[in-house]
């Protein structure tokens, strides 16, 4: 059975889901390591410059190299990565769960088990720059 819904522009408060109060780091002598063994691999292509891409959803390779890390995007996980994620990051698990509800509850979109949000504004949009409480929800017809 299908059901459909129509996009509406509701009142709704701009969704805080916390900070990170943990954050696992490599100590700090592990960075210069990998800059150093990125400008042996540099110097033996013959390259004098790098560019690192990085924006909110492919920021690994900053992380890599500098311990920077933000928790945005979406991921996709099996039963097994969703088990294995909560355990080893329950701070972050609550704040997926958080999200997961407040896109379910707020915006009436109701998510597959496998999809996790890592965004802070999960589908969360506030059309023509409107003020943060507004945003467009999904309402049954």
């Amino acid at each position: 059975m299908s059901t459909s819904a129509t996009a509406r522009l509701a009142r709704i408060g701009l969704p805080s889901f916390g900070e990170p109060t943990v954050r696992r780091e490599l100590p700090a002598a592990r960075y210069p390591e990998r800059i150093e063994a990125l400008r042996a691999r540099m110097s033996a292509r013959g390259y004098d410059r790098l560019v690192v891409f990085a924006d909110r959803e492919h920021s690994a390779s900053i992380s890599f190299l500098t311990g920077f890390d933000i928790e945005d995007g979406t991921a996709l996980g099996d039963a097994a990565l969703r088990e294995a994620s909560a355990a080893a990051y329950p701070e972050a698990w609550s704040r997926i769960e958080a999200r997961r509800a407040f896109m379910a509850d707020m915006l009436g979109i109701a998510l597959h088990e496998d999809v996790l949000p890592f965004s802070n504004l999960p589908a969360y949009l506030s059309p023509f720059l409107l003020g943060p409480d507004r945003a467009m929800t999904m309402a049954p017809r």
